[in-house]
């Protein structure tokens, strides 16, 4: 008897877990997308797209060429803080050469045709690439920024940062 009714309630369970559908997620590509863009930001090096100054990226290239980029062996994402704390101090050329650098690596690593984006830094709006207002679904991926430049000719050492990084991504 205490067989059966163990059966039964067993069968029950089943039909129950069986039946139910699992929730649908159609924002993990778009998940996936933005943690994947701050990735390769935080772990490419411009030494690694650059040979010289002869680079993959052309608005980077530009800078190199400039010699506005002083260390080469830190990330995009350090350069990109390295350039915002540079117009943060006064240099309002730098904003433009920030968004300049942020379009075209973004443009190498996501397909503007399906996705929209937007950088925030401490709580600034540097740059959105679309219309974000009627979209579903918005993911945001946040990194804390802190860096160095080091002036070549005295060895002078100036720290930038913290600054709170913030790209919001979305389907178009």
């Amino acid at each position: 008897m205490d067989a059966i009714f163990a059966l039964v309630i067993l069968m029950i369970g089943f039909m129950i877990i069986s039946s139910s559908k699992p929730t649908e997620t159609d924002d993990i590509p778009l998940a996936l997308a933005a943690e994947n863009f701050m990735d390769i930001m935080a772990s490419v090096k411009l030494n690694e797209i650059c040979y010289g100054c002869e680079c993959s990226i052309q608005d980077v290239q530009q800078q190199c060429n400039n010699g506005d980029i002083l260390n080469m062996d830190q990330s995009m994402l350090d350069y990109l803080g390295e350039l915002y704390y540079l117009y943060d101090e006064g240099d309002i050329l730098k904003r433009q050469e920030l968004i300049d650098v942020f379009t075209g690596i973004s443009d190498e690593i996501y397909r503007e045709d399906l996705y929209g984006v937007e950088l925030i830094i401490d709580n600034r709006q540097m740059y959105i690439d679309g219309d974000k207002i009627n979209t579903p679904n918005l993911i945001t991926s946040k990194r804390v920024l802190f860096g160095y430049i080091e002036n070549s000719v005295n060895g002078q050492v100036t720290y930038w940062g913290p600054y709170s990084l913030e790209v919001n991504f979305w389907e178009k």
